[in-house]
């Protein structure tokens, strides 16, 4: 699987769990606050450039790789929030915190999201 088609494949999966963009909790907040591209824009408007690492649409509009899947909001749509380990004594780890872990200390953090999506 392409870089492009795993980007593509994220970005779905966290609209379907229901991204609704950068810095966005709910609907309400989308109509005030809202910066950034949409999340549709990375699936129906922007190509991924691996040389250069961002997202570009055919009228001019950028944005940077690192500032997708780095994003919180992004990350907490993809992998969810908590879930609890352990027996007995059950306690929350939060994880997509893990994952954002794993995959700044990867070699191919694009590989590392392809993998555990």
């Amino acid at each position: 699987m392409s870089d492009s088609d795993v980007l593509k494949k994220a970005v779905q999966k966290a609209i379907d769990n229901g991204w609704l963009g950068f810095n966005v909790k709910n609907k309400e907040d989308k109509l005030k606050w809202y910066t950034g591209p949409s999340p549709v824009w990375f699936l129906d408007n922007a190509k991924y450039y691996d040389d250069i690492r961002q997202f570009a649409s055919p009228n001019g509009t950028s944005f940077e790789l690192n500032g997708l899947i780095f994003n919180h909001d992004f990350a907490r749509a993809l992998w969810g929030d908590t879930h609890f380990i352990g027996g007995t004594t059950a306690y929350p780890l939060v994880q997509f915190e893990e994952h954002l872990s794993q995959m700044v200390i990867s070699d191919d953090p694009i590989k590392y999201l392809g993998d555990n999506i």
